[in-house]
């Protein structure tokens, strides 16, 4: 997905106040930039949304230390999961160890949905549309986790509702 309209998401979703036109992208490549009102400039798709999230009606306050453990997830999600692929970082290592992470756990950081879980969903959106049953069964803590969010379709935006199977249709065996 790209960085932008994914921004614009973000935006949206915690209400934030900011004109979205204001984006820019160097020929295509590179990170997001975004002009702030007051003539400042914010680059990069982590530190955009981490602005927008702050400004919207929808912020929650979160402690230091939920904000340091949001802060990873965003770091995760640039440095692993936009990196996944043939060349970069193997797309089921990075599905395991979400998968193990999420397991006893129900949002990323806190017992509430935060940027991390929206920013992450919207990463791992494209790889589970190729998912099949089968493997996303694999995944089950993941998976469980990715259908719980994206019921709320003002976080889903203009994204597609993926299918899951409610009981499991495949054995380990």
């Amino acid at each position: 997905m790209s960085n932008v309209i994914e921004l614009r998401a973000v935006c949206e979703y915690f209400q934030s106040p900011v004109n979205t036109t204001s984006f820019s992208k160097k020929e295509g490549h590179g990170p997001p930039s975004f002009k702030t009102q007051h003539g400042g400039s914010l680059n990069g798709a982590a530190t955009i949304a981490r602005h927008f999230s702050k400004l919207g009606k929808r912020h929650n306050e979160v402690s230091i230390e939920d904000q340091a453990c949001i802060d990873q997830w965003l770091e995760y999600r640039c440095s692993q999961i936009d990196r996944c692929g043939p060349q970069g970082v193997p797309v089921t290592q990075v599905l395991e160890e979400l998968d193990s992470f999420i397991a006893d756990k129900v949002f990323f950081v806190s017992d509430h949905l935060t940027l991390a879980d929206l920013f992450l969903y919207h990463g791992l959106h494209s790889i589970f549309g190729k998912l099949t049953f089968q493997e996303k069964e694999k995944y089950i803590n993941l998976s469980r986790w990715f259908d719980n969010v994206q019921q709320d379709a003002s976080l889903r935006q203009n994204l597609l509702v993926l299918p899951f199977s409610r009981s499991s249709l495949y054995t380990s065996g």
